[in-house]
């Protein structure tokens, strides 16, 4: 059996969250129990085993008989209670073991993910009406409860607000949000939050213990990081060590042999570093370095998070760069965070992650640019203004003369090359070539805050023509004309146009032979 099926708690005090611990011990140690429960937090964290464990703490006829008996005055159960010792379920009797190995019929777990309609609804509603067969309540555990359907929620909500007294509902979800307040407010909600590292630790201690494992500390702290905070995940890393290591000792040399962590960090470091001097063929390389290991490129963004929480003052394990302003750390985040999301449309998962590089590291060069000049101008302005009132009269004549005769000769040049300075397009039409820069200039910033890699693909294009409704561009790639023509795609496109010219705009790509 797969670890974390054989080492799944099956008993209050075994569960690994703290705080959900605490607060079933409270439930269970109360006269009345609520009739209905939602359990919520993210997967991997126990919801399910723990709707198990309240099962078996409610049907246990160790426990049914304790609460059966002495009804008037306070018993040894009762005390044994109030101090948490007599909540937790046997283990041992025909109900516990039947609710463990999952064959009694009292104890029923739905997938709402593929029994999510009304009918299906309306059966349970129909069901739950029967006393249970040999427990002493019903149990129904639907998981993924937030994938019913409107109308199925609504046919659960009204057994939810009259349930008969032999039924107990736990509804477990990952996306609380997705379950209707109606719904919510009819339970009682139990979070499951993400744990911390010695609870992912102590969990897997308890696994490393009975399959008496040879493991070296350091190697659970780095599981627990690979795990992204689920229990399940955790125990899966864990026995992939220990069959990988062939009986033998798993130290972080094994690890790093099956899941490359090994410099992953220093290359994040790197990276960051390289962005932090606009250095843009550092990063650039460190980008390769990290795809060529099939490295998730969140890591990047978990990176930054912690430093911005380093710096609010939070413990985290993460060092910080202090060529990073507070403001560049949050720019550089949300940049990073957005292209994420496009990683899915990209043919390679590190291009709009390379984008936002560019985009970071070359917008960063103008800006600098542009404090230069602006200091440079500033230094001839003090430096005019420090001459004396003769040589400032002399200079204003001299520079009156100059721009007169600039203007005569510019008004001639302008005569002369006036076809020269303004291109054909392919279709013979002319447009104002610096217009034309400027709008695909705008154009280019505009469409970047909807997609990256949109604008990525939008600058290998090339404007040929700009007419009262209608802008054309040509590329010499099919991949660029499909994406960019795409329906989607189109839409933002038209719409950015629309906004820059202040007219109904239409932007079309078309291909041109290489």
């Amino acid at each position: 059996m797969v670890y974390y099926r054989k080492y799944r708690p099956q008993k209050v005090s075994e569960l690994d969250l703290s705080a959900v611990r605490a607060r079933l011990t409270s439930i269970l140690s109360a006269k009345e129990l609520p009739h209905a429960f939602l359990f919520t937090g993210p997967k991997g964290l126990g919801k399910t085993s723990s709707a198990r464990i309240l099962a078996k703490a409610i049907n246990c006829e160790k426990q049914v008989a304790s609460r059966s008996s002495h009804v008037e005055k306070k018993t040894k159960s009762e005390e044994q209670n109030a101090n948490g010792g007599s909540i937790e379920p046997c283990n041992k009797c025909d109900a516990c073991v039947s609710i463990t190995n999952g064959s009694n019929l009292d104890v029923l777990e739905i997938d709402a993910a593929s029994n999510r309609g009304i009918d299906e609804i309306r059966d349970l509603r129909e069901k739950v009406k029967f006393a249970p067969s040999n427990l002493s309540r019903k149990v129904y555990i639907i998981d993924e409860v937030h994938m019913l359907t409107t109308d199925a929620f609504n046919a659960l909500l009204k057994t939810l607000e009259e349930p008969p007294s032999h039924v107990v509902f736990v509804l477990c979800t990952t996306e609380a949000e997705k379950v209707p307040a109606t719904v919510a407010s009819r339970t009682f909600h139990v979070e499951f939050h993400k744990p911390t590292s010695a609870e992912i630790v102590s969990s897997l201690e308890r696994v490393v213990k009975g399959e008496k494992l040879d493991v070296e500390k350091e190697v659970l702290g780095e599981i627990y990081k690979l795990s992204e905070g689920s229990f399940r995940d955790a125990a899966k890393i864990l026995e992939d060590l220990a069959i990988s290591s062939g009986n033998k000792r798993i130290t972080k040399e094994t690890l790093e042999s099956i899941y490359r962590t090994a410099g992953l960090d220093l290359e994040v470091i790197k990276l960051l570093t390289a962005l932090s001097t606009k250095d843009i063929a550092e990063a650039l390389s460190t980008i390769d370095n990290l795809a060529e290991k099939g490295t998730d490129f969140k890591v990047l963004a978990e990176t930054l998070h912690d430093i911005l929480m380093l710096r609010a003052g939070r413990e985290v394990t993460a060092s910080d760069i202090k060529e990073f302003t507070t403001g560049d750390l949050k720019t550089l985040l949300g940049f990073v965070n957005d292209s994420y999301k496009n990683i899915k449309l990209s043919v390679l998962p590190q291009i709009p992650l390379e984008l936002v590089v560019v985009g970071w590291c070359l917008e960063n060069q103008i800006q600098n640019s542009k404090i230069k000049n602006q200091k440079s101008e500033e230094q001839e302005e003090q430096i005019v203004n420090r001459t004396s009132p003769v040589v400032e009269q002399t200079n204003e004549e001299n520079k009156q003369i100059v721009q007169r005769t600039s203007h005569v000769e510019r008004k001639e040049k302008d005569r002369t090359t006036t076809d020269e300075r303004q291109p054909t397009s392919s279709h013979g039409a002319l447009f104002d070539t610096s217009k034309s820069q400027n709008f695909v200039a705008a154009l280019l910033s505009s469409v970047k805050r909807d997609n990256h890699s949109i604008a990525g693909i939008l600058r290998g294009c090339h404007l040929v023509e700009m007419n009262p409704g209608n802008v054309l561009f040509e590329t010499k790639y099919k991949f660029h004309k499909d994406r960019l023509n795409d329906p989607k795609v189109a839409t933002i496109l038209d719409r950015r146009a629309t906004e820059l010219l202040r007219e109904d705009t239409r932007i079309v790509v078309k291909l041109v032979e290489k």
